[in-house]
């Protein structure tokens, strides 16, 4: 990534009040046009910037941590990972939206303490997909080994195993994915598949098989109610499988197939 020039900085300092179109930055002044043209594709190179269609542009998290080094990001917007695993992070030699990959999936761990790798790559990936076009190469090329590589992560033993997080309990906000925020206001959706589950589950044996559930889902695609039992070996099959409906993004089909379906547009990452 190259250095920042004041040029730059302005760029994202306008950008971190809100989108704007390259127009709209030509025309509040500070950054000629001929700059706008030769930066604003740099800045989206280094992933300080995307683009958002229709010639719009939009400040990234790395963008917004290169305007605070600088003291200059308006938002007042703080880091929310612990010094030492930003150090490790930052020691991957990443692209910066790979690197904020990283942190999306750390924090979503830090915050729930334990997680499967289909839980973690639902919450994340559309969030952070730095390029990569599908969740499995994202998380076994990016994800999955520097993850477990960070300071209080704990890896699973086998594959379908729980991640964990074995640092400090951080108090969570109310509004975060976490587990306080377990019943989201009216007419709103849960974040994430792990949200859903931990509130839709009447015991944490429940819960272990929903997750078991939406895990197979995940990783075929599809699955049938019989594919379900057989795998899952479910006591409470019937209620199991009710709930699995109730999960962001899986949906039941007429023939008894359960399908996950990310929201449109939550695919299209890029490379790989």
């Amino acid at each position: 990534m190259t250095d920042l020039t004041d040029e730059d900085c302005e760029i994202l300092a306008r950008l971190a009040a809100g989108e704007r179109d390259a127009a709209t930055l030509a025309t509040e002044g500070g950054v000629p046009v001929d700059a706008l043209e030769r930066r604003l594709p740099r800045l989206v190179d280094d992933g300080l910037v995307s683009a958002v269609g229709d010639d719009r542009y939009a400040i990234t998290r790395s963008g917004r941590r290169a305007l605070r080094a600088r003291g200059d990001d308006p938002s007042g917007e703080t880091g929310d990972v612990p010094p030492r695993v930003e150090r490790e992070i930052e020691g991957f030699d990443l692209r910066p939206d790979a690197e904020d990959a990283i942190r999306r999936a750390f924090t979503f761990l830090r915050d729930w303490r334990e997680a499967t790798a289909s839980e973690i790559v639902d919450a994340a990936y559309s969030e952070d997909p730095a390029g990569w076009e599908t969740r499995d190469g994202w998380w076994r090329e990016l994800v999955r080994e520097r993850l477990a590589a960070l300071p209080d992560v704990v890896p699973p033993d086998d594959e379908g195993g729980r991640w964990r997080y074995a640092g400090e309990e951080r108090i969570d906000e109310p509004t975060r994915d976490g587990r306080r925020m377990l019943d989201p206001p009216d007419g709103e959706r849960y974040g994430s598949a792990k949200q859903a589950i931990e509130h839709a589950a009447g015991s944490e044996a429940q819960a272990d098989a929903l997750s078991a559930a939406f895990a197979l889902v995940f990783e075929r695609g599809s699955a049938t109610a019989d594919e379900l039992a057989t795998a899952l070996d479910l006591e409470d099959r019937d209620e199991v499988l009710d709930l699995l409906e109730t999960i962001p993004d899986v949906e039941r089909v007429e023939d008894g197939t359960w399908r996950y379906v990310p929201a449109a547009g939550s695919d299209d990452g890029g490379r790989r």
